[in-house]
């Protein structure tokens, strides 16, 4: 028959519970950590998805005027 709750466990140290305080403090580190690398790059992917939107509406636009400029040198309208 195993024991009953807190018969013959294994009494946890003061050593582990420091160890385990100090692997949850570096866990909560690497956490914030790549959260901040995470917005970093958020900003960084809008950045360059807005700049690549802007060519795309000067691109299209410029399209229209040239599709504007030969219609008009050929007389269609």
């Amino acid at each position: 028959m195993p024991p009953a709750a807190g018969e013959n466990a294994p009494k946890e140290d003061s050593s582990d519970a420091a160890d385990l305080a100090q692997w949850e403090s570096r866990g909560e580190q690497a956490a914030s950590q790549l959260e901040a690398n995470l917005t970093t790059l958020e900003s960084r992917l809008e950045a360059m998805l807005a700049a690549l939107e802007g060519k795309d509406e000067a691109s299209e636009s410029a399209q229209g005027e040239d599709t504007k400029k030969s219609c008009s040198e050929r007389g269609v309208k």
